[in-house]
């Protein structure tokens, strides 16, 4: 990764004088740049530097989003082939959006607490399991739900 963004414009402004250029998790990577001009010279250096050891980048699933900047004809390329633009897509289970609105995202866990809630519903109708029990568990169930943080 290192012999791919070693421009000194690569990434983004962090503190003082240094630079972001990457966010990794597993096989996920996130590419930071300031312009799609540099986006591209980065996606293009870590596809070179990827194809070396043996490894693609799928086109398929690479996203392009871009924040605070006018919409542009200039495509972001993988393999040839353009990449989609998006407004907000699902990175590691959260969703984020161009905007920075948190709606959607607090939308999706309310739902998937709410899921959880539902499927609940047996064990919070068995006689055979005390209400304080249930209480308990109740409040362990949103304790987690309502400690999220965006």
């Amino acid at each position: 990764m290192r012999s791919a963004m070693n421009g000194s414009n690569m990434g983004i402004q962090w503190r003082d004088s240094t630079r972001l250029a990457d966010l990794d998790f597993a096989d996920d990577l996130s590419l930071l740049a300031q312009s799609r001009d540099t986006l591209q010279e980065m996606t293009t250096n870590f596809e070179s530097e990827a194809g070396k050891v043996g490894l693609r980048i799928s086109d398929d699933k690479t996203k392009v989003m871009h924040i605070c900047e006018e919409q542009s004809t200039n495509q972001i390329t993988v393999g040839g082939r353009n990449v989609d633009d998006v407004a907000r897509f699902t990175y590691l289970g959260s969703i984020l959006t161009c905007d920075g609105d948190v709606e959607a995202e607090v939308n999706c866990r309310v739902g998937k607490a709410a899921s959880v809630f539902h499927r609940m519903r047996p064990v919070w109708t068995l006689s055979v399991i005390s209400n304080g029990t249930k209480i308990w568990l109740y409040n362990i169930i949103r304790g987690v739900c309502c400690n999220l943080r965006l």
